[in-house]
């Protein structure tokens, strides 16, 4: 994974976040955003993928 980009429910562009691709497990902090549903798009060396996550 290079990068991950987070989106709110809506489409907003909330932050980006970089990672080196030879790190085996990655962490994104989103303790500074509400409860909600939001949008990951994830960026590999294979492509993009699209993910819903849900913050409780």
């Amino acid at each position: 994974m290079s990068k991950v980009e987070i989106f709110d429910f809506r489409g907003r562009f909330l932050f980006t976040k970089k990672f080196a691709e030879d790190v085996p497990a990655y962490n994104v902090d989103v303790s500074g955003v509400e409860q909600a549903v939001y949008v990951l798009r994830i960026y590999t060396s294979d492509g993009k993928r699209i993910r819903r996550v849900i913050k409780n």
